[in-house]
């Protein structure tokens, strides 16, 4: 899946040499107040491209000593970088001897901070703190794409001798998505199959999606493979609202329900692969391992309207005359206007490519009474029962959704049916689920 939601190169941080060091840049201090014993200071200094200004990046300096565990990585020093190239770092050469260092980065949106590395119980970090007892925690359960982390480490020896520190910074966070889809069942497979006209997509006569999603992620922690799992969980679930646009090209366009592929909605596109799928962004949300629930809930019309009234509207049927021969003959429009309904061939690949204004003869293209002898009476929502379907992801009893950093969560959902709301009582939803990496 092509990258279509970092704004900025993912990154300036890959393969960016974040902080780099070499001959030039060594400041040798000859105060005499400087005791040698100590060593002499070394500079470091902050390649030559600045960070992005929507991001504030911190880097957490941790050391140990070269025959220590990894796990007795200890705080030094917190730094939060400036959005300039002259980011500087000063080691002692005692402080660098012997020793072994990890330069870890978290970077989260400078206007409102998303992130914060703390202790694992939750504590602020102190310096000291040891690399095993960290966490990464989130302050809302969703958060925006631009969380980002990443460390390398560097032996002090590498520091001295001028090599550069390059640190690849990747995605903290992952995204849920969603394919709903039509399938046909083949043998012991199953292929995309397009929905039949009139309908446009499988969420035809749906005007609400509500998506709740429990059990997210509060705080990720590094394993012993320094591979990202979660820590902790939001106590409350977090519900996302779309709200799809019906058909409203034809009046009166409650006897259509369709959702029309050309009319854009929030987090809801139309998959160019699966004619009449619906491919739905979810949210961002910190990585869980085998732990989100999630219940999508689809709101949707019925078909058939509880209005005891017949429905009719006076259209150029209602005002026609008899010719000589007994033929039945239109009344000429007073509009000016030619009728013109969308077609098949209006639309191309679901999408509207007519340029014509719809337009069908009523009353008001008159100017003579309706000889159809009915009133008119209009269908409106009132007229249809609201109903609702829910999908459970995973079914019950199965295993949660997995959340993986810098990846999509795609969730996939087949249907044998034109739209989801054929489904009805009798489920019939095939579910996948897939991990598509969130460079690519």
């Amino acid at each position: 899946m092509k990258n279509r939601f970092i704004r900025y190169a993912i990154f300036f941080f890959a393969s960016l040499a974040l902080f780099s060091c070499s001959n030039n840049e060594y400041e040798e201090d000859y105060n005499t107040n400087v005791d040698i014993a100590e060593g002499i200071p070394v500079i470091t200094a902050l390649a030559s491209k600045p960070l992005p200004e929507n991001l504030q990046c911190t880097m957490y300096i941790f050391w140990k000593s070269a025959t220590d565990t990894e796990n007795e990585y200890a705080l030094k020093e917190i730094k939060i970088l400036e959005n300039t190239a002259q980011n500087k770092l000063k080691f002692m050469n005692n402080e660098l001897e012997n020793k072994t260092y990890r330069f870890l980065f978290v970077a989260t949106p400078s206007s409102t901070k998303e992130i914060e590395l703390v202790k694992s119980d939750e504590n602020n970090l102190q310096i000291g703190d040891k690399w095993e007892d960290l966490m990464i925690r989130s302050f809302d359960p969703i958060v925006s794409a631009d969380n980002y982390q990443g460390f390398v480490d560097k032996t002090g020896t590498e520091i001295l001798n001028g090599k550069t520190i390059n640190c690849t910074l990747s995605r903290l966070v992952g995204q849920i998505i969603f394919d709903i889809y039509k399938i046909l069942k083949e043998g012991n497979t199953t292929v995309s199959q397009d929905v039949s006209l009139p309908h446009f997509t499988v969420l035809d006569r749906v005007y609400k999606i509500e998506i709740e999603y429990s059990d997210l992620t509060k705080g990720v922690v590094y394993n012993n493979d320094n591979e990202i799992i979660h820590q902790s969980l939001w106590n409350d679930s977090y519900k996302q609202t779309i709200e799809p646009k019906l058909y409203e090209n034809e009046i009166p366009w409650f006897r259509n329900f369709k959702v029309n592929a050309s009319q854009p909605v929030t987090n809801l596109t139309f998959s160019e692969e699966k004619n009449g799928s619906a491919h739905i962004k979810g949210i961002y949300c910190m990585p869980s391992n085998e732990n989100l629930k999630i219940k999508m809930t689809f709101y949707y019309y019925d078909t058939t309207p509880l209005c005891e009234n017949t429905e009719h509207i006076h259209s150029k049927y209602c005002y026609t005359y008899l010719d000589t021969y007994n033929n039945t003959q239109f009344l000429p429009s007073i509009c000016g206007i030619a009728e013109h309904t969308h077609m098949n061939s209006c639309y191309k690949d679901g999408v509207l490519i007519c340029t014509k204004e719809v337009h069908i003869h009523r009353v008001g293209c008159y100017d003579i009474d309706p000889v159809c002898g009915m009133n008119e009476y209009v269908y409106t929502s009132d007229c249809f029962t609201k109903k609702f379907i829910v999908l459970n992801l995973p079914k019950k009893d199965a295993t949660p959704l997995s959340v993986i950093p810098n990846h999509y969560t795609l969730n996939t959902a087949k249907i044998r049916y034109d739209r989801i709301i054929d489904v009805g009582a009798n489920f019939s939803f095939e579910f996948d689920t897939a991990w598509k990496n969130d460079n690519n």
